[in-house]
């Protein structure tokens, strides 16, 4: 089995992500990032959320691998993007485990658990609690010790 190429698959959906839409103007970007994203790290583009999630449908060449490593792909592509759009996305890739009995959420929380040090802003912070959400439903006592630390840390 050859050796997942995450940059490889990284620039590919960053690639597509750029042909849908453009960049928010400098003057745009920065009333967003004061309304919005304080502090925030991410550039950000300006497509529509409908475009943004036809990208998951597209096939691209990580698609055929199985469901380990397509969401260890996304994983590193939420960890090393540069565009607030494509980490939204790769939240939106594990949302839609949500309420399925045949392929369940919580499954994916060793990989999601590793996330909550890059979530610097409420849109991605509200994406991944639900999904936290309902990996604690389903494992409580595996979750909940993680999330009783997190509430103590200094960062909130």
């Amino acid at each position: 089995m050859a050796a997942l190429n995450f940059e490889k698959y990284h620039k590919e959906v960053t690639k597509s992500f750029l042909a849908l839409g453009k960049p928010v103007s400098k003057k745009n970007e920065v009333e967003a990032q004061d309304k919005w994203f304080r502090g925030n790290k991410y550039k950000i583009y300006s497509i529509e959320r409908k475009k943004l999630k036809s990208l998951l449908k597209k096939s691209f060449s990580f698609s055929e691998l199985d469901k380990k490593d397509i969401a260890k792909v996304w994983s590193y592509i939420f960890k090393n993007t540069k565009y607030l759009d494509i980490g939204s996305l790769a939240i939106d890739y594990f949302k839609q485990f949500q309420n399925k009995k045949t392929h369940p959420i919580e499954q994916y929380w060793p990989i999601l658990k590793t996330w909550i040090t890059h979530i610097e802003n409420w849109v991605h912070g509200d994406m991944l609690s639900g999904l936290y959400c309902d990996c604690l439903s389903a494992h409580p006592n595996l979750v909940y010790p993680y999330l009783l630390k997190w509430s103590k840390h200094k960062s909130p």
